[in-house]
């Protein structure tokens, strides 16, 4: 490691990150090191709706019905990937209840 990042505490952080067990690949948030063993178990939980295509991340899933099917793209992901969550409201739009 250059000792400019040493300098920076840049090794220290690696050191106190998670570290993938398989490739030794060192991240800083449990999440990203979660999201990085899907390359190694080869799991594909996001399907496409409309062809065989799956893959291990949603923004992937997006990306392909974006550039693929683009006759069905919709306003958000949410509507694609149920995993997403739901749209946030636009500013402006307010949801009136009836009395």
């Amino acid at each position: 490691m250059p000792q400019e990042l040493e300098d920076l505490g840049v090794s220290f952080v690696l050191q106190m990150g998670f570290a993938c067990d398989v490739c030794r690949r060192n991240f800083l948030r449990k999440a990203d090191l979660e999201r990085h063993m899907l390359t190694h178990t080869g799991d594909r939980p996001h399907t496409c709706p409309h062809c065989n295509f799956a893959c291990n991340r949603s923004s992937n899933l997006y990306r392909h019905i974006r550039s693929t099917h683009p006759s069905f793209m919709v306003l958000h992901p949410s509507h694609i990937d149920p995993t997403i969550g739901p749209p946030l409201p636009t500013p402006g739009h307010r949801h009136l209840q009836s009395s």
